[in-house]
């Protein structure tokens, strides 16, 4: 079978079979033959097969692998997926902040070399870290955004995750069911065209929740049923324990007392072969305390009460609180104790009124926060309707005068390294080794060039010329400035006894920028490397290029030290101005903390990208990534 058509088949029983499909991509990742793309492709279907199951841990392994070999071989797409995928693991475990993280690396990589559709995963995904971290505003504004970008793209999958997601906050958030069970209706006939077998059944089990809570049980006992048909074979635990308790408490209300207990010894039987979390044994006190109260059992569905109420509170679930509550009151009531009783029946009307309360108040933030933006956004045209050369000339001018505020700080640091390599050559001049007087000119040109570098900086800012050289850009071989950086940086490196090695190709290398600018790039990366490098460690430079799947060639750039490192928790501002690290030059060198920023907006500049590669104790490798120029502009400017 061809590869495409294999991918596409265990694509559509990822969701439905998991099983089978990760059996499937599991013989197709070890056939002979499989390229690297395919792989990747089968690496994330593996793992999304895995969530599926609730295998977190056997997926997350493939995640991390598709990730790894996505960003080695430069296919930006797919490691925009598997950041994306990364970020469900970490989300699944409740660690929002850095599925968040994950997420925008995804949006970064996706919106350069993704599809529209892919972009639409990452918003929904960052909605669910919005929803469950409490911004439950952003988050409904976050699916409804994402509602919109699918208008028109015939993803049916994505819309029905989307309906399914709001269908959720409209119930939580904004207590309207009424809207939630027509966003539950659109998803569930998406599903049904699609023959997805995962969606429909949770679509299933939130419709029948919500049918239960407009009075219409019957209908909502055929919507559990039907879901339980479709899932209890490979369902998520959690999914399950809530199908029965839907069902149970419809049983309940029929009268149906028989079946709302068979239904609870099936559930218990269902679960047995599975690892059922914490929060699937909670979920099941309620009905497990209906169907002991029906037999009569009032002791011991009190005891499954008070435990749900003690879960339902500690964990601030507020939608099961009030549940346990009133089948307290009703309990107790039965039991006699007429005070007791009385008591929960009015705390439990308290808690109504507030809720009540609180419920309007969050649909009316709700409408005035829609207005505020619908507003915003009128005037927002408006405003760039009516006069749109002046909005452009005042973000000009606010960029300008940032960059005055900061620029004298940026020219300090930028002179510190040709003077740093002036003092070395001085240093080297001074030395009682007899230099020849070959190099003693040697020795002359360099400062000569260093120096006339440094006037010609200074220069520029005195006639204020800085945002007009920025500006400027024209075709320039990459490898000029390279050579001058080097230049500077090996003396240094000699001096302190470091293995300095580069490479360089022959061929030209056109990108489009300034000398300075790539200089400047060139220079405080190689000097960083040289000065977090101690004696006895080395230095490698590479320039090359690189043709990525997804985009145009690019020029990479890579300095690698043996220095320290970096530890993960200091990644995050790294580029950051006047940030500071754990790790301190191995030679007492100054270090203000402005050029890896300094480095940083110069490539945003000249739209390429910079990162860091690190391991704590184990050196670093800091990537810039330039487009390339295509022949047919060389051939023009030239």
């Amino acid at each position: 079978m061809p590869h495409s058509s294999i991918l596409d088949l265990i694509n559509q029983k990822v969701r439905n079979s998991p099983s089978e499909a990760i059996e499937l991509a599991t013989q197709a990742l070890h056939e002979p033959g499989t390229s690297t793309e395919l792989s990747v492709e089968l690496m994330l279907a593996i793992s999304r097969a895995n969530i599926h199951q609730g295998m977190y841990a056997e997926g997350e392994v493939y995640a991390m692998k598709a990730t790894t070999v996505s960003r080695q071989n430069l296919l930006r797409r797919l490691e925009g997926l598997s950041q994306n995928e990364l970020g469900i693991y970490r989300f699944v475990h409740g660690e929002f902040d850095n599925a968040l993280l994950h997420y925008m690396k995804a949006l970064q990589l996706l919106e350069k070399a993704g599809r529209p559709t892919d972009i639409v995963k990452v918003y929904i995904n960052i909605g669910n870290v919005h929803t469950r971290s409490g911004a439950s505003f952003d988050a409904i504004y976050s699916y409804e955004r994402a509602l919109e970008l699918l208008e028109g793209s015939n993803d049916v999958l994505s819309e029905s995750k989307v309906l399914m997601n709001l269908s959720a906050m409209y119930y939580h958030v904004l207590s309207d069911t009424e809207s939630a069970l027509l966003y539950t209706t659109r998803a569930i006939t998406h599903y049904r065209s699609l023959n997805d077998v995962t969606g429909l059944g949770k679509a299933l089990i939130n419709h029948g929740k919500f049918l239960r809570l407009q009075g219409r049980v019957e209908e909502s006992i055929k919507a559990c049923m039907e879901a339980l048909e479709l899932r209890k074979q490979f369902a998520e635990p959690d999914d399950v324990a809530l199908c029965f308790t839907g069902l149970v408490a419809a049983y309940t209300e029929l009268g149906m007392l028989d079946k709302a207990e068979k239904a609870l010894e099936e559930c218990h039987e269902i679960l047995k072969t599975t690892s059922t979390s914490h929060r699937t044994q909670k979920l099941l006190l309620y009905p497990t305390a209906t169907v002991r109260k029906n037999r009569g059992d009032l002791e011991g569905a009190l005891e499954s009460v008070e435990e749900g109420l003690e879960w339902s509170k500690d964990s601030m679930i507020g939608e099961y609180y009030p549940v346990f509550l009133g089948l307290k009151a009703s309990i107790t009531l039965e039991l006699g104790r007429y005070e007791q009783a009385a008591r929960f029946y009015k705390e439990l009307n308290d808690l109504s009124a507030v809720q009540s309360r609180q419920r309007a108040e969050v649909r009316l933030l709700h409408i005035k926060q829609q207005v505020e933006r619908a507003k915003a956004v009128g005037l927002e045209e408006a405003e760039r309707i009516r006069n749109v050369e002046l909005a452009q000339t005042v973000r000009k001018l606010e960029s300008l005068s940032r960059e005055n505020e900061e620029f004298i700080a940026f020219l300090a640091h930028e002179l510190k390294n040709p003077l740093s390599t002036i003092r070395a050559l001085a240093g080297w001049l001074a030395s009682e080794k007899g230099n020849t007087a070959e190099e003693y000119k040697e020795i002359g040109v360099e400062i000569k060039q260093t120096t006339s570098y440094m006037f010609d900086m200074i220069t520029r800012v005195l006639v204020g010329s800085k945002s007009r050289m920025l500006k400027a850009m024209h075709i320039v071989d990459a490898r000029l400035p390279l050579h001058q950086a080097l230049s500077a940086q090996m003396p240094i490196a000699s001096q302190k006894g470091i293995q300095f090695d580069y490479t360089v190709p022959s061929e030209a290398m056109f990108v489009k920028g300034e000398d300075p600018i790539l200089l400047s790039v060139f220079e405080n990366l190689i000097s960083n490397a040289v000065k977090y490098t101690p004696s006895t460690g080395s230095v490698r430079v590479c320039l090359e290029t690189v043709v990525p799947m997804d985009v145009p060639p690019v020029l990479r750039f890579s300095v690698v030290d043996t220095g320290p490192g970096l530890a993960q928790d200091e990644m995050s501002r790294l580029f950051s101005p006047f940030g500071t690290l754990s790790s301190k030059p191995t030679a007492n060198e100054s270090s203000t903390g402005l050029g890896l920023h300094l480095v940083k907006r110069a490539v945003d500049q000249l739209d390429g990208q910079v990162w860091c590669e690190s391991e704590f104790g184990k050196g670093a490798t800091f990537v810039v990534e330039l487009p390339l120029v295509p022949a047919s502009e060389i051939d023009q400017e030239t």
